[in-house]
């Protein structure tokens, strides 16, 4: 996770159209694969696309992905969603929410530092990178990122690149 997160600074971009909605479907059936035992409701908006780095959105979109899919795996109703959403001044933003754990908005400020975890271990294992891997994705695209929950009750990161 460390070397990858020390990759994404240096990495050259390579800017293209990419199918946002295809590239959540191929990892999320491949979660899907994965743990068997889960039934996780799938809702992915069709028709999203960013301009980025291909190789990079997929570590932003792994990243998240992979987060979603953890912290619902205690949750009574399984659900990750994609889509869009515009915002006052009509810039769209993808929007990737879960019906898992949620975590309190006063510890937001630590969600994309690394090794800043909100949940323990033993509650949800993890390395406390993904986040930040995700938050440097962002920043080498020159976009933003922001997040949305509340304990128990899922939450949304919002991106636009």
């Amino acid at each position: 996770s460390l070397l990858q997160l020390s990759r994404i600074t240096s990495v050259e971009l390579h800017r293209q159209n990419i199918d946002v909605s295809s590239l959540a479907e191929e990892i999320l059936a491949r979660m899907a694969r994965l743990d068997l035992e889960r039934n996780v409701d799938v809702d992915i908006q069709q028709g999203m696309y960013v301009d980025g780095d291909i190789k990079l959105v997929l570590v932003l979109l792994e990243n998240l992905l992979s987060n979603a899919w953890k912290y619902t795996q205690h949750a009574e109703t399984q659900k990750i969603a994609i889509s869009t959403r515009l915002d006052e001044d009509e810039q769209e933003w993808i929007c990737v929410s879960d019906t898992g754990a949620g975590f309190d908005m006063k510890q937001a400020d630590r969600l994309f530092t690394v090794f800043q975890r909100l949940h323990s271990d033993e509650e949800f294992v993890g390395d406390g990178v993904g986040l930040a891997t995700v938050q440097r994705v962002i920043n080498r695209h020159g976009g933003a990122i922001f997040a949305e929950s509340e304990p128990g009750k899922g939450a949304t990161f919002v991106f636009h690149l």
